[in-house]
């Protein structure tokens, strides 16, 4: 069942704490592909980014779910190699994002019994 590993992510993306915006981004971006992975059934949970978005291409995901998670990414990378300070707003929008797509996973998966 992948319902724990969807609460855990959620847990963790609301939960993290760290005066470090770039950590939270780094855990943040552990926990979606982590969720990815689980939803998607994609071999590996540590698997890069950009690995996954590849294989989820491959595996003819709908359009409108493949922009979803590559924005989500996209996002997420943005953030984190940003050069300058992330503004409070910018990490607080990002994470309610996160905690959105991860809660939308998990009813989604509940709907499946």
């Amino acid at each position: 069942p992948k319902q724990p590993v969807y609460a855990k992510a959620e847990e963790t993306i609301a939960m993290f704490n760290s005066p470090n915006p770039k950590e939270k981004l780094t855990c943040w971006s552990n926990q979606l592909r982590t969720v990815v992975a689980a939803y998607y059934d994609i071999p590996s949970k540590t698997t890069p980014s950009t690995e996954i978005l590849s294989f989820l291409k491959n595996k003819g995901l709908p359009a409108g779910e493949w922009n979803e998670i590559s924005r989500l990414f996209e996002q997420l990378t943005e953030l984190q190699y940003s050069r300058q300070d992330i503004p409070a707003y910018d990490l607080d929008r990002m994470q309610k994002t996160l905690l959105q797509y991860v809660k939308g996973k998990i009813i989604i998966g509940n709907s499946n019994f």
